[in-house]
């Protein structure tokens, strides 16, 4: 309790700023990299494409349906969820 008020909290107060002194914010360019595209990266946009249907057309409601059928079970296999990712993988066919 002494360590949360007090003396004893700008004590502690004054250690930890000690310690971070050492770190020096060294901001770096990013480096260049080759343009490619992973399924994770076209899963993502279409994720979020299909978070409100108000930003894609209501009209092309088949595309909508593939993209939901392709993502949930992409994201489940990426978080390990394997059973959920077989379980929507045989929800699309049928």
């Amino acid at each position: 309790m002494v360590d949360h008020i007090s003396e004893g909290w700008l004590k502690k107060l004054a250690d930890i700023y000690q310690e971070i002194e050492i770190f020096i914010y060294k901001p770096k360019a990013i480096p260049i990299t080759q343009f490619g595209i992973t399924d994770a990266d076209l899963g993502l946009s279409q994720w979020h494409v299909m978070i409100d249907f108000k930003t894609h057309s209501t009209s092309d409601i088949g595309y909508c349906l593939e993209v939901m059928l392709y993502n949930a079970p992409f994201v489940a296999k990426e978080v390990g969820n394997y059973k959920s990712a077989r379980q929507h993988a045989w929800d699309a066919l049928s």
